[in-house]
């Protein structure tokens, strides 16, 4: 059963741009313990003026043992058009740590390291590391919300005209929230703001708002809008990339 819903969701997945959010909150479970999974692998063909082809896989691990919660997430792109030579791709590794307070059931602490490459967006490697609070704001049975103000390190590598290298301080502040509309309709947003810390102009900002319909248990149909704007992108070939990338997505997700 779960190798034909990762065959199935390969056809429900429509892309308008090419930009890589990385979105961590809707990749976690509802927290129970021990150990959860989700896998899920998408395929796209377009021939029109040109032929596209790209393919995007995701899975998940997530364990919990009472105020203790891992998190492992992985993921590859590629995507490849006719009139180039070459195949362009990205990837990621996610590990988050989650401590839950127990006599504070508000307030839990992260801390987290990820690796990204995106050839897309002329980016070689970005690793970052950080750590900070996360706060349940609002915890009610058809809305949740939540607030974290993190900070972390980032070192970057561009493939642009100047090989930029950069190493920063930045700040990841996390905006997310779930509402539930029925026990068949649910919606979740998601902004992560990530301004360098000393100098505010220079900041990336992304979002994804989602709305999911279950099917049956564990299996959902999604719709889902993307947007992501890097105030300062890198340049290549004398131009700058495009600050704003967005996608508008349809989708099916299984976990288990």
């Amino acid at each position: 059963m779960q190798r034909i819903i990762v065959l199935l969701s390969m056809f429900f997945v429509t892309q308008f741009s090419y930009g890589q959010l990385i979105n961590i909150e809707t990749l976690r479970k509802n927290k129970k313990q021990g150990w959860q999974a989700s896998v899920s692998a998408n395929y796209q063909f377009t021939q029109n003026t040109r032929t596209i082809s790209s393919f995007n896989a995701n899975w998940g691990l997530q364990y919990s043992n009472n105020k203790h919660t891992l998190l492992i997430f992985g993921g590859s792109s590629i995507l490849k058009i006719d009139t180039l030579d070459q195949v362009l791709n990205g990837g990621f590794e996610h590990i988050r740590y989650n401590y839950t307070c127990e006599s504070r059931k508000w307030l839990t602490f992260e801390a987290f390291v990820q690796h990204q490459f995106n050839y897309i967006k002329y980016l070689q490697r970005r690793f970052i590391n950080g750590y900070g609070p996360r706060f349940k704001l609002i915890d009610k049975d058809v809305f949740t919300l939540y607030l974290a103000p993190l900070v972390m390190f980032e070192n970057e590598v561009y493939i642009d005209d100047y090989n930029t290298v950069t190493n920063q301080i930045k700040g990841d502040f996390i905006l997310t929230f779930d509402f539930s509309l029925n026990d068949k309709v649910s919606m979740n947003h998601v902004t992560y703001y990530q301004p360098k810390l000393d100098d505010w102009m220079d900041y990336r900002i992304s979002s994804q708002t989602g709305l999911y319909f279950t099917i049956i248990e564990n299996l959902k149909f999604g719709v889902a809008f993307d947007f992501s704007y890097d105030a300062k992108p890198p340049v290549k070939d004398n131009s700058p990339l495009n600050k704003l990338f967005y996608s508008s997505q349809n989708f099916l997700s299984f976990s288990f």
